[in-house]
């Protein structure tokens, strides 16, 4: 797991882990020439200690969930980070996923079920 959480940060992107609480991953704005242009907060995953999964597991789910916007999200990072153009602020910040603790739960659901 720390793996991950090590890549994830080595690909510039901040993780706030609140240890059996939750899990934020933000994109940290180095040189934002636009100072109104806040960080961009990609996921944000909530742990309820009372469900089944672990939160060692949510992690993890959390952060297949993070590659895949990663991937899906790559070139308009990089035009981002070459121009720092407000239209590509604007699409980084429609293209994040929010608050993804109900899919993440789903994901379990959908594994006990198929298990």
């Amino acid at each position: 797991m720390i793996d991950h959480l090590d890549r994830i940060t080595n690909l510039g992107f901040d993780v706030n882990l609140t240890w059996n609480k939750s899990i934020e991953i933000t994109y940290y704005l180095e040189d934002n020439p636009n100072p109104n242009e806040l960080d961009i907060r990609v996921l944000y995953c909530m742990y309820d200690s009372f469900s089944e999964p672990s939160f060692e597991d949510i992690l993890e789910t959390t952060c297949d969930f993070f590659y895949m916007w990663y991937n899906r999200n790559l070139e308009l990072l990089k035009d981002w980070e070459l121009s720092n153009k407000s239209e590509y602020y604007d699409k980084l910040t429609d293209s994040c996923l929010g608050d993804i603790t109900q899919q993440v739960y789903r994901d379990f659901n959908i594994d006990s079920l198929l298990g």
